[in-house]
């Protein structure tokens, strides 16, 4: 499992550079091609419709709620594949794994646990996400997409009427096997990534991205299964918190991971992005061990004098 959601993630990393790619030509040479009346679902729809390169039906939608833009593309084919990947004789498997979720409600609150999975046999394949099709293919419609999307957001990012647009939320869904892609993106990232203040791994590290399968996306042209909700600040940081957590927990050694090490890193990854973000709506953070039962709470003064660097 772990090798083949690398292999997506680094896919869709790939395809994210492509488009962002794009996008910083595309603001370069037109800074707004629309009235400043336009909002910023019609601005979006009217640059994204179009033809691709491929001949696929697509059925998009846009909608403004509060100051996110949700992006919806619905597509009847396959968009995203897990490379069949097999394990070399002396490699080791993974096999210590983290779960994590956050909750913010004017303080932070972070659920994690540890789970073992049996170790598998070497000669094991890790299946597609659909039962059939070219993996090099669907790589390249869902980078098409990926492209005309952030092409199209790019004609927003200039718009004088639309400064008060803080997040985009890109959903690319396979209404045929009911798979979609989520992508949360802060505005202000994806502006400072176009203008070269951040590096395209900084701006990765900033970007949330989730994957699903769900009956309910079957058939779903309009994007009616989705829950439109604003992306406020807090909420945005708590679920990168999460991720990112994840992230550097599957990079160490198993014989390293432990419930010290997840904790810590909840709090170091919470620490940087209330940084970078400069959030302090928050009096403390508490970080639950689920197997354990064990809760430890830390006031944002504490977190602060624990991570900040020496002579800060």
């Amino acid at each position: 499992m772990m090798k083949s959601k690398r292999f997506l993630n680094n896919s869709i990393k790939l395809a994210l550079a492509l488009s962002l790619l794009s996008v910083s030509l595309s603001c370069q040479k037109n800074k707004s091609i629309y009235s400043a009346s336009a909002d910023p679902a019609g601005i979006f729809l009217k640059s994204f419709r179009g033809t691709l390169k491929y001949d696929v039906p697509l059925f998009p939608d846009a909608k403004l709620v509060g100051s996110t833009l949700w992006i919806y593309v619905g597509v009847e084919k396959d968009i995203l594949s897990i490379e069949r990947t097999q394990q070399k004789p002396n490699e080791a498997q993974d096999k210590t794994f983290l779960q994590v979720k956050g909750d913010y409600s004017g303080d932070f609150k972070f659920y994690y646990n540890i789970y073992q999975v049996p170790e598998l046999p070497a000669t094991t394949f890790k299946e597609e996400i659909s039962a059939a099709g070219i993996t090099e293919d669907l790589t390249r419609i869902a980078q098409e997409i990926n492209n005309k999307a952030f092409s199209s957001m790019a004609d927003l990012l200039y718009s004088s009427d639309i400064k008060a647009l803080k997040f985009f939320v890109v959903c690319i869904a396979d209404i045929t096997k009911g798979i979609e892609m989520k992508t949360v993106i802060n505005r202000a990232d994806l502006e400072k990534y176009i203008v070269n203040i951040i590096p395209a791994e900084q701006f990765h590290a900033r970007t949330i991205i989730k994957i699903k399968g769900d009956a309910k996306i079957v058939g779903d042209k309009t994007g009616k299964h989705l829950d439109y909700k604003d992306v406020s600040l807090a909420n945005f940081i708590t679920e990168l918190t999460a991720q990112r957590t994840k992230q550097e927990f599957a990079k160490l050694k198993d014989e390293e991971k432990n419930s010290s090490t997840a904790k810590d890193l909840a709090l170091k990854t919470l620490y940087d992005l209330t940084k970078i973000y400069e959030f302090n709506d928050f009096n403390k953070v508490e970080v639950q061990d689920i197997s354990s039962d064990n809760t430890e709470s830390f006031t944002r003064y504490e977190l602060m004098e624990r991570f900040k660097e020496p002579g800060a």
